[in-house]
């Protein structure tokens, strides 16, 4: 039984590239290059013609709206029962001072008492 050798490729044996192989190459390139060209041409005229106008409607649309999602989250178990991870409640005091400023001493009083009655913070 004869073992098969592999002989070496020599740099002859490859494929070359060939005159028919490049005039294709940039033949494709340059097709590519003018349709690229061409859709930033029209870009660059839409922008100039109604760029303030689709800017203003972009702006309309933008919302910001501050809201409270509800969730619901239970515990993460381990296959024998055991608690890993659980969602604690938590809650998040935010005082405006500006707005404490232009209060009343009673309403400051009576806020300060609720922070301290609820939150424990003096």
């Amino acid at each position: 039984m004869a073992k098969s050798r592999k002989r070496k490729r020599k740099p002859t044996d490859y494929k070359k590239f060939t005159l028919k192989m490049q005039r294709k190459l940039v033949v494709s390139f340059a097709f590519i290059a003018i349709i690229l060209l061409g859709l930033s041409v029209v870009i660059i005229r839409i922008n100039a013609t109604k760029g303030k106008t689709y800017a203003k409607t972009v702006l309309e649309n933008q919302s910001y709206q501050t809201r409270v999602l509800p969730y619901i989250r239970g515990q993460i178990l381990d296959r024998n029962g055991m608690v890993l991870a659980y969602s604690p409640k938590v809650y998040n005091l935010i005082l405006d001072s500006y707005e404490l400023s232009n209060e009343s001493a009673s309403k400051i009083d009576s806020t300060a008492d609720a922070v301290e009655t609820f939150f424990g913070i003096s």
